[in-house]
């Protein structure tokens, strides 16, 4: 066993460990959940979770100042991150609960989404292989239904700290961008490195109200906000991955 080997072993140990009780807890997935004033998705969530039978734990990522947020996640008994204020972005609070956690894959989360049976036993062929980066079926955006895009993609945590974003090793995806693109960026540059595969059967349902799934509230106006920049920022980044002299 060589030294990476060993780190990554110690670091899985210290993740199971629970000082409250005193047992070595292991868990494959850490579930990131970047949430900002919806407390009402919070017991929908946990209980589609469970109910999953999935072999690993939420952890909800909160702003400092959400505190009707933070008041009913305190009556459930979950991993909580506090982020402080200026962390308020979707890629922000990734990248944040990325370091705050050990597990050897993180879910790439939200809180509108519905867990299916079996979710995650689903990947375990494309997790045996190897594969950096995996797709996770939303059953609504067209791209992703067909198996070439993921909008909650699973990430394992050595590619995340070996290769990063297409110019920053150490982050799961690329804090520049406010709300959009970024699973794009995710995506296209897994492929660019051959890390990526998609698993349609491993569903990860998205309730977001473009699929009639949901209402509309000013979280999704405020992300809608920020499309265009965001847009106008991937096209700009995807030249980072263009051959040389091309």
């Amino acid at each position: 066993m060589n030294l990476a080997d060993l780190l990554e072993a110690k670091r899985a140990l210290d993740a199971a460990y629970d000082p409250n009780a005193g047992l070595w807890m292991p868990h494959d997935v850490d579930v990131l959940v970047p949430v900002l004033c919806r407390p009402h998705r919070v017991g929908p969530l946990i209980e589609s979770f469970e109910a999953s039978e999935t072999p690993g734990r939420l952890l909800f990522i909160v702003n400092e100042d959400d505190d009707e947020e933070r008041s009913v996640l305190e009556h459930f008994s979950v991993e909580v991150l506090v982020a402080p204020d200026e962390t308020i972005s979707w890629p922000q609070k990734i990248n944040a609960g990325y370091r705050a956690t050990h597990a050897p894959w993180m879910l790439l989360c939200a809180d509108d989404v519905d867990f299916h049976p079996g979710w995650w036993d689903a990947t375990r062929e494309a997790r045996k292989i190897g594969f950096g980066v995996i797709g996770t079926n939303d059953l609504g955006n067209p791209r992703v239904i067909s198996g070439k895009h993921s909008t909650h993609s699973i990430v394992k945590r050595s590619y995340a700290d070996e290769f990063g974003t297409i110019d920053t090793p150490g982050e799961v995806v690329c804090e520049l961008y406010r709300h959009w693109f970024c699973d794009d960026e995710l995506v296209a540059t897994a492929k660019s490195r051959n890390q990526w595969i998609s698993c349609t059967a491993s569903i990860v349902e998205h309730l977001h109200p473009y699929w009639k799934k949901g209402e509309w509230d000013s979280v999704y106006e405020l992300g809608e906000s920020k499309r265009e920049a965001d847009a106008a920022l991937w096209r700009e980044r995807q030249r980072l991955m263009a051959p040389s002299g091309s």
